[in-house]
């Protein structure tokens, strides 16, 4: 079986700090946790694999493709939850989901409307009014893109 994901040798060095030649797979219809001390290189190593940095060594491929050579239809295929917010607290639900739908080919509206209905949030709420905001969001918009635990999650009625 092929990985869905493959990084094999990735480097990336800052000064005082050092990620030498990670290597890991991701399998189809696998939950992986990506766990380890602080400054072990997790955020690094994820920022690399989205291209948010540069890294010095190592591929990258996604379904088998170095995603150098097809960062748009790789990014078009995730949805990414960060662990720290990126949202505007004054804009509106409806507001931040126009930002964010914007970044992808395929957006899905219905799935949107359907996460909002399931977390009980109003498109007219502003993110700072929300309890929990930015997780619920952040998770919501993350299962909203095209990737297939937004289709999963429809399926299989999340949450």
């Amino acid at each position: 079986m092929q990985p869905l994901l493959e990084v094999e040798g990735l480097k990336k060095t800052y000064p005082g700090f050092q990620l030498n030649g990670v290597s890991f797979s991701i399998y189809e219809d696998c939950i992986t946790g990506f766990i380890g001390a602080n400054g072990a290189g997790k955020t690094t190593t994820i920022r690399s694999i989205l291209h948010l940095i540069s890294h010095e060594a190592g591929t990258i491929k996604f379904k088998g493709k170095d995603i150098s050579k097809t960062e748009k239809s790789f990014k078009d295929s995730i949805g990414v939850v960060f662990d720290e917010g990126f949202f505007y607290d004054e804009l509106t639900l409806t507001q931040m989901k126009n930002l964010i739908a914007s970044s992808y080919s395929h957006w899905d509206n219905g799935a949107y409307t359907h996460y909002l209905d399931a977390f009980s949030l109003r498109p007219d709420q502003t993110i700072s009014s929300l309890s929990w905001h930015e997780n619920k969001v952040l998770i919501g918009i993350g299962f909203v893109s095209p990737c297939r635990a937004a289709d999963y999650g429809r399926t299989h009625k999340w949450p």
